[in-house]
C-alpha cells in the first residue's frame, strides 16, 4: 500500500497530538523505548508568552514558552525564502526566532523647530539598565539625569519587540460624485472587502520579531470619506520586548552588535493566554452604498467633505455611523 506524503505527515501530527507534554516542574523524554517522565518542583511556573534568548549557531535566538488565542495554538514561521514553514510553540522542535535590534540610545530622526531642524531624543530605556551602567541616550534638548558618574556608563544595550498577529478582514471605500456640475449633486460611497493576506497565509496566530513594534494606525474618518482609506489587514499586539546589555566598553563601541558576551533581559507585556474577536461580525456580502444628496452647486470632492464633516452638518452622525460600521478590527484580551 502506498501512502502519500501528506496523508503521513498528518497521522504523525495526530499522533505527536496524543503524546505526554513537559508541564509545570514536569519534564518529558521521549525515547524509542518509551517515554520517561521526571519531575522538579522547585522549578518555577513559566507563564505562557514568556521568552527567553540564548546565543546560538552566531545568533541570538529567542523562545517563547507556548500561549493559546482561542485556544489555538500560535505559529512561528521557520526558515528562509521558499523554504519557510509555519511551527507551532507546542512542536517538540522548539522553534525560535532571530532576534531583530535597533538602537535605543541614538536619536529617532529630525523634527522642523520653526524655521530649523532639530534631532529629536532617543528612545531610551528602563532605568534599571541605567544603575547596570548602561551609556546614556541621546537626550536632544532635554536635561540628562544620572545615578552613576559618566565614566562608569560605558555598557551598550539594543532591543528586539516580539508581537503577536492575526489576520483580518480589511475595508476601503470607493467614493464617486454623480452629476459634478449641477445642484443636484450626489454622493456614493460604497464599500469594498480586503482578504487578500488573510488568504495567502496557513496560519491563524503568528509571533514575530521586528526592532520596533508600533501599534497599527486606523484610518481617519476624512480618508474613509475621501476614498484614500488604507485599512491594516492584521490585528497585533506587542508580547515582550527583549533588552540585551553588552560588557563594559564593547568592541565597536557605539556600533557594537549584541554577541555571545552580551546578557538579555526580558519585559513582559502578556502574560497569559488571550482571546481575540472582532469588533463585529463580517457580512457575507458588502454593504450597500451610501448615497448622499448634498446640494453644493459645482462643488469640488475636498469642498463637499469639508462640508459634510462640518461640525453641526445633519449628514454627520449618519456618515460616521455608516463608515464605522465597515471596518472589522480585532481586539486581543487576556483570558
Amino acid at each position: 500500500m502506498i501512502i502519500r506524503a501528506s496523508t503521513w505527515n498528518e497521522i504523525l501530527k495526530t499522533l505527536r497530538m496524543g503524546r505526554v507534554s513537559s508541564g509545570i516542574g514536569a519534564d518529558v523524554t521521549h525515547t524509542p523505548a518509551g517515554t520517561i517522565l521526571s519531575f522538579d518542583p522547585s522549578r518555577n511556573f513559566e507563564h505562557p508568552w514568556r521568552i527567553h534568548a540564548k546565543w546560538q549557531g552566531d545568533e541570538w535566538r529567542i523562545f517563547v514558552r507556548a500561549g493559546f488565542v482561542n485556544g489555538h495554538d500560535a505559529t512561528i514561521t521557520m526558515g528562509t525564502g521558499a523554504e519557510t514553514r509555519d511551527v507551532g510553540l507546542t512542536e517538540p522542535e522548539r522553534p525560535y526566532l532571530v532576534a531583530r535590534w535597533r538602537n535605543p540610545l541614538v536619536s529617532l530622526g529630525m523634527a522642523a523647530s520653526g524655521l530649523d531642524l532639530v534631532e529629536l531624543p532617543a528612545e531610551g530605556y528602563p532605568k534599571f539598565f541605567e544603575l547596570m551602567g548602561v551609556r546614556p541616550a541621546f537626550a536632544g534638548s532635554r536635561a540628562s539625569e544620572s545615578f552613576l558618574p559618566l565614566e562608569e556608563r560605558t555598557r551598550e544595550i539594543r532591543a528586539c519587540d516580539i508581537a503577536l498577529m492575526t489576520p483580518r478582514v480589511a475595508t476601503n471605500q470607493e467614493v464617486t460624485i454623480h452629476d459634478p456640475l449641477t445642484d443636484f449633486q450626489t454622493i456614493s460611497i460604497s464599500t469594498a472587502f480586503n482578504a487578500s493576506y488573510a488568504q495567502s497565509v496557513s496560519f491563524k496566530y503568528r509571533i514575530f520579531t521586528v526592532p520596533k513594534w508600533e501599534s497599527q494606525r486606523e484610518p481617519t474618518m476624512n480618508e474613509r470619506l475621501a476614498g484614500t482609506a488604507i485599512e491594516p489587514q492584521t490585528d497585533e499586539i506587542k508580547v515582550a520586548t527583549l533588552w540585551i546589555v553588552s560588557p563594559p566598553n564593547p568592541e565597536g563601541g557605539e556600533l557594537a552588535v549584541p554577541d555571545g558576551s552580551w546578557v538579555a533581559y526580558a519585559q513582559q507585556d502578556v502574560f497569559w493566554n488571550l482571546a481575540h474577536a472582532p469588533r463585529r461580525q463580517v457580512p457575507p456580502v458588502p454593504p450597500k452604498p451610501i448615497t448622499l444628496r448634498t446640494g453644493l452647486v459645482f462643488g469640488i470632492a475636498d469642498s463637499i467633505f469639508a462640508a459634510l464633516l462640518a461640525p453641526g452638518n445633519s449628514f454627520y452622525n449618519q456618515i460616521q455611523s455608516a463608515l464605522n460600521a465597515t471596518t472589522f478590527r480585532g481586539e486581543f484580551w487576556t483570558v
